[in-house]
């Protein structure tokens, strides 16, 4: 009584997938196709008809992994399962969508959860507003200051705009009326701003070593994190929210838990350069991605601090990273190219020459389908993304 055998993906979109397979009994009653996601660990099955070899699913979820395996049925006796397979998103490539004319030095970038309003600040200490749909400039903010902007972040409720200068001031936007409902001065530049999954604090990484947790109504600093030993030029949250990575020009990484603010653990030496970048692998808290000034790309396992693998970036600095599924990131840097990349284990999959210049910073919309580029040749580009389920 054999087992149905070679599970195929032969059809797939970002949330559905269709596979088929060979079904090698002549006798069974039913078959039972069992899929588990593996980020839930939630399983479901179905029941299908003698010598069917094809289900389509419509209800995926886009960062989740999955496994599929089938047995035959007949009556009381059933088969042993199919060897399981397992699929995930990857990234397959990024398209350009359109250039956009600043009229400064773009140091920094953000868009909003959906993909459609997108940020942009540098060296003149304004931030700029634009329809990532047309390329027109829907408006701007901006205070009697010329300090320059290397730091924005847009709030998961697409309400705010959190902004970071090298005067260390800090001011909250909202993005709704485009008024300025606070401002708060530091005694050190900004460098690095993420906010929490609810979107209802954020955190700043600054030059003198320290990092702040603000609440994001009142503009009061609720804790601050005391550990580092030269300039802090990244921090992100953990997916769950407990969780703060941050990256520091003393070449550690560390990771701290955002309730109580006590240092969880520190990598030291984790580059040979300046980390300016550190992130989450999406969509998971137990690895993380570091770059930097030495041109290195690693990915860490958290649990044993670890450095699992070591990829050749970029001809210079990596300035800029993201993990947009499961599968796969994204790299920018100072020799003006992004880089896609897929794994495990990992490879380059793709160079794009994206500007004319280095290129500062990028970000990712929540839907993960729209990309954003910064770049000191005074253009932001936008992207989209292109991803399929792929068998591993």
């Amino acid at each position: 009584f054999l087992s149905p055998s070679n599970i195929q993906i032969i059809n797939f979109s970002k949330n559905s997938i269709k596979l088929d397979w060979q079904d090698n009994s002549a006798n069974e009653q039913s078959i039972r196709l069992e899929r588990t996601n593996l980020l839930t660990n939630i399983k479901d099955s179905v029941t299908l008809t003698p010598n069917t070899t094809s289900h389509t699913y419509s209800d995926l979820t886009y960062n989740s992994t999955y496994q599929f395996k089938l047995k035959s049925i007949n009556g009381v006796h059933e088969s042993r399962y199919s060897t399981p397979i397992r699929t995930s998103q990857s990234t397959t490539d990024i398209s350009f969508m359109r250039s956009i004319q600043d009229s400064t030095e773009v140091y920094t970038v953000a868009v909003d959860t959906s993909g459609t309003l997108a940020a942009s600040a540098g060296l003149d200490g304004k931030v700029r507003l634009w329809n990532v749909l047309n390329g027109t400039m829907s408006g701007s903010l901006s205070v009697d200051s010329t300090s320059v902007i290397k730091a924005i972040a847009i709030s998961p409720k697409n309400d705010r705009i959190v902004v970071g200068h090298e005067d260390g001031a800090i001011r909250m936007w909202d993005l709704v009326t485009r008024t300025l409902l606070w401002s708060r001065k530091t005694s050190s530049a900004v460098y690095s701003i993420s906010w929490d999954q609810a979107g209802n604090g954020f955190a700043s990484g600054h030059a003198d070593q320290l990092i702040r947790i603000w609440n994001s109504n009142s503009g009061s600093i609720v804790r601050t994190l005391i550990g580092h030993q030269s300039a802090i030029f990244c921090i992100k949250y953990s997916f769950s929210g407990t969780t703060l990575v941050s990256a520091s020009a003393d070449q550690s990484i560390k990771l701290w838990n955002v309730n109580t603010g006590t240092e969880i653990k520190s990598i030291p030496n984790a580059h040979s350069g300046v980390i300016s970048n550190v992130s989450f692998l999406h969509p998971s808290d137990s690895s993380i991605i570091s770059s930097g000034s030495d041109g290195l790309i690693k990915i860490w396992q958290v649990s044993t601090s670890k450095a699992i693998y070591t990829l050749s970036g970029h001809a210079g600095s990596t300035t800029g990273i993201l993990s947009p599924n499961i599968r796969s990131f994204i790299s920018v840097g100072s020799d003006k190219s992004m880089k896609i990349w897929n794994g495990d284990p990992w490879n380059l999959l793709k160079s794009i020459p994206a500007h004319n210049s280095s290129i500062n910073s990028i970000s990712i919309s929540n839907n993960r389908d729209i990309y954003v580029t910064g770049s000191s040749d005074k253009t932001i580009m936008i992207w989209t993304h292109q991803s399929a389920w792929t068998k591993h």
